[in-house]
C-alpha cells in the first residue's frame, strides 16, 4: 500500500490492484480531514504493533494502515489537507538557518561546499 497527496487530499491505495480505467480512483482511503491513532491489535504476539487507524472525520470511514504519518504518539493526531499559496513566511526557518551558515562562512573565510 502507498500513501500520498493529490488535489483531492490524502489517500492510501494498493498499487497492486489495477483498475481497468486509470481515471478510476483506486483509493482505499481518501480524506482531507482525518485522525490517526494506534490501531488495536489482537495480542502481544502480533508482528506489527505500529499499525495505525486512519479515520475520516466527515464520514467515519476508516482504514488500518501500517505506515504512520510522522512519529507515533500515544494520543490521537488530527490532520487536515488544504490548498493554499505559500508565502515567504513559510520558509522563514530555512532562510534564517541559511543566513547563519553564510554569515559564519564569510566571517571564517571558508566557502560553503554542498555535497
Amino acid at each position: 500500500m502507498r500513501a500520498g497527496l493529490d488535489l483531492r487530499g490524502f489517500f492510501v491505495r494498493d498499487d497492486a490492484v489495477r483498475a481497468a480505467d486509470d481515471d478510476i480512483d483506486r483509493a482505499l482511503f481518501r480524506s482531507s480531514h482525518f485522525t490517526q491513532k494506534h490501531a488495536p491489535y489482537c495480542c502481544a504476539r502480533c508482528p506489527d504493533k505500529h499499525n495505525v487507524l486512519l479515520t475520516d472525520i466527515a464520514t467515519g470511514a476508516s482504514l488500518q494502515f501500517s505506515s504512520p504519518i510522522g512519529s507515533l504518539t500515544s494520543s490521537e493526531r488530527r490532520f487536515r489537507v488544504e490548498q493554499r499559496a505559500l508565502s515567504s513566511d513559510d520558509h522563514a526557518h530555512i532562510i534564517s538557518a541559511l543566513r547563519v551558515l553564510f554569515r559564519a562562512s564569510i566571517e571564517a573565510g571558508n566557502p560553503v561546499r554542498w555535497c
